[in-house]
């Protein structure tokens, strides 16, 4: 049937009925109000989730952010001063004769041999020590004179 058309022919001619589709309020039945209620309440729920689910991934992402930024920085601090600070293999050089003692790295070798990274005086840690070992390399005869001879009998002065 056309939009136009003319159904009910009344016996007035002054009077035509047309049929056509017109968008007008409607009043809902209780089916409809509880359907949609229904809905409502899920849709609701499943906003929730969504909203949880984003707060939960916005975390995530922030984190990870944070740490490439936190790596972005260290990684400019690093080429800005050319260096950075790491355990190295080095040796101690304990110079009696000057009473100081140099430190050097292992890992590096320079055209004169090796790479001082600081000299210091012996501390008396040290000089205790060199006296230890020196009374322990000495026959146990010419230990000092605090040493007991093998008579059991302290030694005179």
């Amino acid at each position: 049937m056309k939009d136009d058309e003319i159904v009910d022919a009344v016996p007035d001619p002054q009077i035509q009925y047309r049929k056509c589709v017109e968008y007008l309020p409607c009043k809902f039945s209780q089916e409809e109000i509880i359907e949609m209620s229904q809905e409502q309440a899920r849709t609701y729920q499943d906003l929730q989730e969504f909203e949880n689910r984003k707060k939960e991934v916005m975390a995530d992402l922030t984190a990870d952010i944070k740490k490439r930024e936190a790596a972005l920085g260290l990684l400019a601090r690093k080429i800005n001063s050319g260096y950075e600070y790491r355990n190295v293999d080095c040796e101690w050089i304990l110079d009696f004769r000057n009473m100081t003692k140099t430190l050097t790295r292992l890992d590096l070798e320079t055209d004169f041999g090796v790479h001082v990274v600081r000299t210091a005086p012996l501390s008396s840690a040290d000089q205790q020590a060199s006296l230890e070992l020196a009374e322990a390399a000495l026959p146990k005869n010419q230990a000092g004179p605090d040493a007991v001879e093998s008579s059991g009998e302290e030694s005179q002065p």
